[in-house]
């Protein structure tokens, strides 16, 4: 079992006499000089000297709060709709969804109606569940400058109002870590990155150069440090533009799933950093499959050895099956949360996690509940009661589940993932990693 090397971190320090200034003063200068090694893993979130491109509104993070977190301008945790307390010592539960584009007909939804009607049946959930922290793929800039990629078929961007938008609709992180964060070039992609910091929400996976797309945000909840990251494919992006895709020492960019090595070694470090929950965000797959590739099963479990928690699989637009190992939980797909296409489901699921703690400190998944929301390309809304087309797609999700070895059940309008370790349990036998 691993043990728990988390030490808990003021946000708000307490002023210092001058002799421990001093003491710290010298401390600064040691770190700042390791700081300049080449092996150094990672850097802290946000850097010092904001984004390297286009800004919008305040700094890029607040002063003096925990590298990478979430807090707002006054330093204060995540205050949006349903976040959980940072002061609470129970529980901590993540609200999860797939592929969020918030262009085209769901932008128009969004500028018209706004947050709370484009994303009610999200926030639907949140009110049932209760405190959550929202997650999600963002399929797009944020961003009203760059130009569309030539040779690229789709591209997409959403207006600056969806920034705001997303914290009020009830998301706190958001992974840029896809084949469309670049759509619109890495003028729009910075610009992206400084909206969403300015609105409060939390961006992963991109940054100014590699060592930001690479390196974890740090979010406080529910007492506990989650560290996020994220990581995405590139075989959806048109060969011509996969160099730029990738953040590079001075390029602007995203985290790549193919570097597989410093894939591992940031999932590592985040883990060594003292974070108590590693979430890890991949876009994956083959669009339209059902079933997970062995070689993502594989890098999946691979990801959980070096040190994850969680690992959040999407890309596919539809829905895969969940998977158990070593305790930890692997969600292949969550497919389209919402997303304006001809060819989605007309319904979408939400997955919700709660993180329990054991007696030695230790963090690791306790439950797993999915539930269906009405998709229509336009919107979220709640699925009625006994609702048919929900529970046929909750009925699907179960069987390939249950065909990677996981044993779930129905439960009302609800998958619940069985097996799951309870604090100080033993986990669930590993079903084997074959065919299809």
């Amino acid at each position: 079992m691993r043990t728990n090397r988390t030490q808990r971190r003021d946000l708000n320090p307490a002023p210092v006499a001058p002799a421990a200034t001093a003491v710290a003063l010298l401390l600064a200068v040691v770190v700042g000089l390791a700081a300049l090694s080449p092996s150094r893993p990672f850097q802290p979130w946000p850097p010092a000297g904001g984004f390297a491109g286009p800004t919008v509104g305040g700094p890029a993070g607040p002063s003096g709060a925990l590298a990478g977190s979430s807090a707002g301008p006054d330093g204060s945790s995540p205050s949006g709709p349903g976040a959980p307390s940072a002061a609470s010592g129970g529980p901590v539960t993540l609200l999860l969804g797939g592929d969020l584009l918030l262009d085209l007909a769901v932008g128009r939804t969004l500028a018209a109606e706004g947050a709370a009607r484009t994303f009610a049946g999200w926030l639907d959930l949140r009110d049932r569940w209760g405190p959550a922290l929202g997650f999600a793929n963002l399929e797009s800039p944020v961003s009203d400058v760059g130009e569309a990629l030539s040779g690229k078929r789709y591209t997409f961007r959403a207006e600056p109002p969806a920034a705001p938008a997303l914290r009020e609709g009830g998301f706190e992180v958001v992974s840029l870590a896809n084949n469309h964060a670049l759509d619109f070039g890495t003028a729009a992609l910075l610009d992206t990155l400084a909206r969403l910091s300015a609105a409060g929400v939390t961006a992963v996976g991109a940054g100014a150069d590699a060592g930001e797309a690479y390196a974890p945000r740090i979010v406080r909840a529910g007492g506990a440090d989650l560290a996020f990251l994220a990581f995405t494919d590139t075989f959806a992006v048109p060969v011509a533009h996969r160099e730029m895709w990738g953040a590079g020492a001075d390029r602007p960019g995203t985290a790549l799933l193919t570097e597989r090595a410093r894939v591992l070694e940031a999932v590592a470090a985040a883990r060594g950093s003292g974070a108590d929950i590693v979430v890890v965000s991949v876009h994956w797959g083959y669009e339209y499959v059902r079933r997970p590739a062995p070689a993502e099963r594989a890098l999946a479990r691979d990801i959980i050895d070096a040190g994850a928690d969680l690992v959040v699989g999407h890309h596919p637009h539809v829905t895969q099956g969940l998977e158990i190992y070593r305790g930890r939980l692997i969600l292949y797909s969550l497919g389209n949360l919402l997303f304006d296409s001809e060819k989605s489901p007309d319904r979408a699921v939400a997955a919700l996690v709660t993180f329990v703690r054991d007696p030695a400190g230790t963090w690791a998944p306790g439950e797993c509940r999915l539930r269906a929301m009405t998709m229509d390309r336009r919107s979220l809304t709640p699925c009625p009661a006994g609702d048919a087309g929900a529970r046929a797609l909750l009925e699907e999700v179960a069987d390939l589940s249950r065909a990677l070895g996981t044993r779930v059940r129905l439960e009302g309008d609800e998958l619940v993932v069985e097996g799951l370790a309870s604090p100080g349990s033993e986990p669930p036998e590993e079903a084997e990693v074959g065919g299809r």
